[in-house]
């Protein structure tokens, strides 16, 4: 996976897709703020769910998770 830059806009405010560096078939995307970073900025780990990120799946939390962090 490369280490390349691509717009992706959240819906609360906009934000870069950076793709981290991972072992083959390990995909792993660093999202951050389109104003930079604070001194000390929160960090959050999320596991990743298509149903729960993407669609908004009510079977599981992950979505809301993500959205309030």
């Amino acid at each position: 996976m490369g280490t390349g830059r691509e717009p992706h806009p959240p819906a609360h405010r906009p934000a870069q897709r950076r793709p981290a560096a991972a072992p083959p078939g390990a995909g792993h995307v660093a999202l951050v703020a389109a104003q930079g970073l604070a001194e000390q900025p929160v960090v959050r780990v999320h596991s990743e769910c298509l149903t729960g990120d993407a669609f908004g799946s009510a079977r599981c939390d992950c979505g809301p998770q993500l959205d309030a962090a």
